[in-house]
């Protein structure tokens, strides 16, 4: 009985040994297998790793390395977001880690979960998964905008002070840091010296002092980020400007306070100013202007009213008063005197050039016809003239004829609704191209993709230098913005304008100015493009829609 026992026992325990000496080669197996799935991975061949980790069977149910590997799978290959967060979870709840860090599963979680504004949730699986114990910025930086979006202010401050000096060598806390409150401001502008680097440092008090109003202080950051080394200063810059935190005047200021020797970087600020030499060059020839300023009103491609002016005085003003693209009432300043022109019966009175010397140039229509009080009696720029219903007479207001010749003002801000249409390709199509620009004028749209872009934009990287940058700013998993770069710089941002995953408006950038493109039926081929030359706003149309641009308008 005792021998049978113990051979039964000796029986039992090689039986257990042959299982667990079993079980454990499949372990390693397993294990072995995993590698190879996770090599693969990193290595982008997605249907390889997919292939080795079905084969670690034994790790299916008990693994947390197959949830976060079979998800980071499914995201990559076929960018199934909530898959690929249900994966993530059942990993982090499954808790068996054998090759994988559970932190690296947390942090991929939380930017699933940032990206689709489950602010709550991710605040709750940092709360329990990672926080206070994990030293990942990633993680911390989106755990803080979580609190901040949703809504929980106190712990939002508590952490963000705690994070300024933990991830000191982190600045997007700081820059955090700088905008929560005046009083943070105030503190980082007095020379907060929690920054483990000067360049660092001088990053934050540029940000800084570019919500302040004074000049000075803006200036003087500029100048000490740059003598700190700081990396892409005009780049730093034309972000500013577009976010109207740099006025030209400051700009101006920066330029001629030779701040900058490096002829490069000088060129580069130039080029981003709104041209200051072409606004000088162009408030000089207001000043001496000879020619016609068209006004376009219910931008039907015809102009409703048309002024002269001779040396930047107005002499006369043509006005079509029933939009039928024929000029009735035709205003002449002789001097600083008003002529009194006489509307007799359905034609104008004759006038010579004679009698008015200052009049290069005179239309006379007859058989016109015209409606005393349209719309044009309110929308003309200045109203200088009514017409006596009494002996059908028209008469000057002389207070506004004298402002109308002595005003600079007017003329400037009359030059900015200029809408001169040069013929060429379909009117109809022409009106529509003209209000979907005026409707969708989309810089616009780049100037709000800027300032709400936080924490999803992701730079490619080529020997330490930008080639192209990407944003979804909506969170619907379609890329809304992408920056391209050359040697460095900027040369073009193409957006989604409706959210539709196709590129329909685009910016480009050269040495000498930036053209703006828009493809409004998105066929690939741009429907308008706009460019400021020589001061004047330059609209051109594609009427066929088939990228010939054969309507040019200049505002």
């Amino acid at each position: 009985m005792k021998k049978s026992m113990l051979l039964t026992a000796a029986f039992i325990f090689i039986a257990v040994f042959r299982i667990y000496s079993f079980d454990d080669m499949n372990r390693r197996i397993g294990i072995i297998y995993l590698k190879n799935a996770a090599a693969y991975y990193l290595n982008e061949q997605y249907d390889e790793a997919e292939r080795f980790l079905e084969k670690t069977s034994e790790f299916h149910d008990t693994s947390s390395d197959y949830e976060y590997l079979y998800g980071l799978i499914r995201l990559e290959k076929e960018n199934r977001i909530n898959d690929a967060a249900d994966y993530f979870e059942r990993a982090i709840d499954n808790g068996n880690w054998i090759l994988l860090d559970k932190k690296d599963c947390v942090t991929d979680l939380s930017l699933i979960l940032f990206r689709k504004k489950e602010y709550l949730k991710l605040i709750n699986i940092v709360e329990q998964e990672a926080y206070p114990d994990y030293n990942d910025n990633d993680l911390m930086y989106l755990y803080l905008l979580s609190l901040k979006y949703a809504g929980r202010s106190n712990d939002f401050s508590v952490v963000l002070n705690r994070a300024v000096s933990r991830y000191s060598d982190d600045y997007r806390f700081a820059l955090l840091f700088v905008h929560e409150n005046i009083n943070y401001r105030n503190r980082v502008l007095s020379g907060m010296q929690v920054f483990r680097n000067e360049e660092g440092q001088a990053a934050v008090m540029f940000e800084a002092a570019m919500t302040l109003e004074d000049s000075g202080e803006k200036l003087a950051a500029i100048k000490k980020y740059h003598s700190a080394g700081g990396k892409d200063v005009s780049s730093y810059i034309e972000y500013y400007r577009l976010r109207g935190n740099i006025t030209d005047e400051e700009l101006e200021g920066l330029l001629s306070k030779k701040i900058f020797e490096n002829p490069a970087n000088i060129k580069r600020l130039e080029s981003i100013l709104p041209r200051i030499e072409q606004r000088r060059r162009l408030e000089e020839a207001w000043q001496s202007y000879t020619g016609n300023v068209y006004y376009d009103f219910n931008d039907d491609g015809y102009f409703e009213e048309l002024h002269l002016y001779e040396n930047g005085i107005p002499v006369g003003v043509s006005i079509d008063e029933n939009q039928d693209g024929i000029i009735e009432v035709m205003l002449i300043f002789d001097g600083e005197n008003p002529a009194e022109v006489i509307i007799s019966g359905e034609t104008f009175s004759v006038i010579s050039f004679e009698d008015y010397p200052y009049v290069k140039e005179l239309s006379v229509s007859e058989g016109s016809e015209r409606e005393v009080y349209t719309f044009l009696k309110a929308k003309l720029s200045l109203p200088v003239y009514e017409i006596r219903s009494a002996d059908n007479k028209l008469v000057f207001n002389k207070d506004n004829v004298e402002q109308f010749l002595s005003d600079l003002e007017v003329l400037k801000n009359s030059a900015v609704r200029i809408s001169s249409y040069t013929g060429g390709g379909a009117k109809d199509n022409y009106v529509y191209l003209k209000k979907e620009l005026e409707r969708r004028d989309e810089l616009y749209s780049v100037l709000k993709i800027y300032n709400k872009i936080i924490g999803n934009y992701v730079y490619q990287q080529v020997n330490d230098k930008r080639t192209t940058g990407f944003a979804d700013i909506d969170y619907d998993n379609l890329i809304d913005l992408k920056e391209n770069y050359k040697d460095g710089r900027i040369i073009s941002i193409e957006a989604d304008d409706n959210k539709n995953g196709i590129f329909d408006f685009k910016i480009t950038f050269d040495e000498d100015k930036s053209v703006s493109w828009w493809d409004f039926n998105e066929d690939g081929l741009y429907d308008c493009r706009q460019y400021s030359e020589n001061g004047v706003i330059i609209n051109e149309y594609s009427s066929n829609f088939d990228g010939n641009f054969d309507i040019i308008e200049r505002n």
